[in-house]
């Protein structure tokens, strides 16, 4: 990483496809304290059927999370990089669980009617939310992939995210207060990165992803990368990031 940042600071020539795996990297290895680190071995607990069972349902983030029971294995959907589909949970203690998918720098703590993740140092508490609830807001995501059509304002959100990268100034006052924390966090190292990368000369849309973000190319001067951005209900960034679904 250090390398490739002073090769990007002597201006000496470094690939897009080089860039976006740095950033992902970054992405998908920081740890923070108390965070299991991939590729270690630990002594994985049991737990039994009972309490899984405690777990099981529908947990509301960005969009539904389902978190179910297989034999004594907990599994769960939830979108994360390296993974297409279902995700096994593994327990550290009663309460606290690990992917082990190579994302363990996902934590999941289970409350007794929410789940905490942790990810890189900033936490979300997803509710749970019944099956009911669980329906319509899957009905909304599906509508939305069937729709294929940006959000308004999406494009220009992006625009202002990543030219905000670029000056070292982002947009802070539009995003999450998570996202904003994981920006300030990984900054050091995506501005010089999009420095390298040079101004935006345009942004096409591409579509809407599995979990109903915004899929754009970004064609700037030294090459295109795909980002995804999702917004809230009332218009905050709740994260842009270069797309999982896709290597740029």
């Amino acid at each position: 990483m250090e390398a490739a940042l002073d090769r990007v600071r002597e201006g000496r020539s470094l690939s897009v496809d080089e860039l976006c795996d740095l950033i992902r990297s970054f992405e998908m290895t920081q740890s923070q304290p108390g965070m299991v680190s991939p590729g270690h071995d630990f002594a994985w607990t049991t737990v039994e059927p009972s309490v899984l069972d405690r777990y099981a349902g529908f947990y509301q983030g960005h969009g539904v999370t389902k978190v179910w029971r297989d034999g004594r294995r907990l599994l769960t959907d939830m979108p994360m990089p390296g993974s297409s589909g279902v995700v096994e949970l593994h327990p550290l203690s009663e309460t606290e669980f690990y992917p082990t998918n190579g994302a363990g720098y996902f934590q999941f703590t289970f409350l007794t009617d929410a789940v905490r993740l942790r990810v890189q140092g900033v936490e979300l508490t997803l509710p749970r939310v019944d099956a009911a609830t669980a329906e319509a807001l899957q009905a909304k995501i599906a509508e939305r992939i069937q729709s294929q059509q940006a959000l308004p304002g999406s494009e220009a959100s992006l625009r202002r995210y990543v030219e905000g990268i670029e000056a070292g100034d982002p947009p802070y006052e539009e995003m999450t207060s998570q996202l904003a924390q994981v920006v300030r966090l990984r900054l050091p190292l995506l501005q010089p990165l999009a420095e390298y990368l040079g101004a935006i000369r345009s942004i096409e849309f591409r579509g809407v992803s599995r979990i109903g973000g915004d899929q754009y190319d970004v064609h700037r001067e030294r090459g295109t990368s795909r980002w995804q951005i999702l917004l809230s209900a009332d218009g905050k960034i709740v994260f842009a990031s270069l797309d999982w679904d896709r290597p740029a």
